[in-house]
């Protein structure tokens, strides 16, 4: 076979007129080469079809076969792994065969018998107000400490992302609430994975969590899940949640607050838009112009996230919730609580009355958990002062203002726990336990009218650092005062 260049010039100087034996002895060919190449009247281009080469495996090929036929019977734990089949060819047939022979073989088999539909995809078309809805996991510091988070990723043509400690229906609904309040409407379709907490598909049945059935309803959208691990049917948003943790969350993230951080994340992804779309080539903020254009309205009445439910606290007053223990109120013993599970946290209330008792931040994870209140404790310590040394109260104060009221007497101790429970009530537990260290630094003593003054200031100001203060008298007889009056 000779290139097309050379049959092209020995047509051409046949064409001029030369002999077969002038043009062969020109282009260094045979005679027989050149005749061959004047008759020949189709150059069209032809498929060359791959011919399958021998292998040392042909021979072994029709025993696999039986085994992988065999297999249909048994147990699908105890069926043929392809190095199973690779121990049995060497060690009952002698084989001398490398692994990556036999894993060939086996899928080429298995290919020709049965192909297997996971290994193959659909490219799919998704239309102007369909939103696809996924959950990636990164390390972030909160308050100094390195926590696992879970980020919800909604992506459209543009992407947005929330972050949770879990992936509860409260989280996916809480995320999607506030990135369908940002944006301004709601996508007509969203698809989940199965894997997230609002629910799951099984064959043609889909079941979705009670808070997010009412979700849908409320925000007017449908909800479909794809196949277990089938993230392939959910498009492009595979691609966005590593797309966000590279762009978004390297280095890793340092915040106080989540629900501030979750608001700078919406800013920082809605900036993300004036760039041209990585498939379809065009503008993503046009495109996102077309989303918006074929979404549905917000309602008129938000969405409240929560869940209720109501159970039994035990003798120390706490609720156990999904293998955390939430200290609520020692009060609360062996009555029935209603708590309202949020996002970030639980509401718990008098299943009775419908009043609030306290909120606290919301436990996630699989480790047993307790969440304490000590502000809780008071009203019950003030009943029982001789169990300071061993109260959550007493643990949850710094060491200078611990080791102060260690040093009073137990009559002083008791006015100090009375004023501090109806402060708490008012103001709050963490105001006052940060004004008593505040003063504690400056001042080296605690005075009731002192405490209050300013943690009344630090609940004004909305912080829990210490405020500058001076006093120039000292209050201790007017406390004494008010306390043989019987006045808080």
């Amino acid at each position: 076979m000779i290139d097309m260049e050379r049959i092209s010039r020995i047509r051409s100087l046949h064409r001029k007129g030369e002999s077969v034996a002038a043009i062969a002895r020109a282009m260094g060919v045979s005679e027989p080469t050149v005749r061959k190449y004047l008759r020949m009247e189709d150059f069209s281009p032809t498929m060359k079809v791959r011919k399958k080469r021998s292998s040392k495996l042909d021979a072994y090929e029709p025993i696999v076969r039986q085994w992988l036929e065999e297999d249909k019977n048994a147990y699908r734990k105890q069926r043929h792994t392809i190095t199973r089949i690779h121990q049995r060819l060497r060690e009952e047939c002698g084989a001398e065969i490398s692994y990556s022979s036999v894993c060939n073989l086996v899928h080429a088999i298995k290919d020709e018998v049965d192909p297997d539909p996971r290994s193959q995809y659909l490219h799919l078309v998704w239309y102007p107000g369909e939103a696809q809805i996924d959950f990636g996991e990164a390390d972030c510091c909160i308050k100094g400490s390195l926590v696992r988070m879970h980020y919800l990723v909604v992506f459209s043509n543009i992407g947005f992302t929330q972050i949770f400690y879990g992936e509860t229906a409260e989280c996916v609904c809480q995320g999607l609430k506030d990135i369908f309040e940002y944006v301004g409407g709601v996508p007509k379709r969203c698809v989940f994975d199965n894997a997230t907490g609002v629910g799951c598909r099984i064959c043609d049945v889909t079941r979705l969590t009670d808070l997010f059935g009412r979700f849908c309803i409320h925000y007017g959208f449908d909800a479909d899940f794809c196949n277990p691990y089938s993230g392939n049917e959910k498009g492009c948003v595979e691609n966005k949640v590593a797309t966000f943790r590279s762009n978004l969350l390297v280095s890793v993230p340092k915040f106080d607050s989540i629900v501030d951080y979750n608001g700078e994340l919406l800013e920082r992804s809605y900036r993300a838009r004036d760039r041209q779309h990585y498939k379809k080539k065009e503008n993503c903020q046009a495109l996102f112009e077309e989303d918006c254009v074929s979404s549905s309205e917000l309602p008129r009445t938000p969405f409240d996230v929560v869940r209720f439910e109501t159970r039994r606290a035990d003798k120390y007053g706490r609720l156990h919730i999904n293998g955390c223990a939430y200290s609520i109120n020692p009060s609360t013993a062996r009555k029935m609580v209603t708590f309202g599970a949020r996002a970030h946290t639980i509401d718990f209330f008098d299943a009775q009355t419908a009043k609030k008792i306290t909120t606290m931040p919301r436990a996630y994870g699989d480790r047993v958990t307790e969440v304490t209140n000590p502000g809780a404790q008071l009203e019950l310590l003030v009943k029982k002062p001789g169990g300071w040394k061993n109260s959550e109260v007493r643990n949850a104060m710094s060491d200078p203002v611990r080791d102060w009221i260690d040093g009073i007497d137990s009559k002083r101790r008791k006015r100090l726990l009375m004023w501090m429970n109806d402060l708490s009530q008012e103001i709050g537990f963490d105001v006052v336990a940060a004004a008593m260290d505040g003063l504690m630094a400056s001042a080296k003593t605690i005075e009731h009218a002192e405490v209050e003054i300013l943690a009344r200031r630090m609940r004004e100001s909305g912080t829990l650092e210490p405020i500058e203060m001076s006093f120039d008298d000292d209050l201790s007889e007017f406390d004494d005062f008010v306390f043989s009056q019987g006045v808080s």
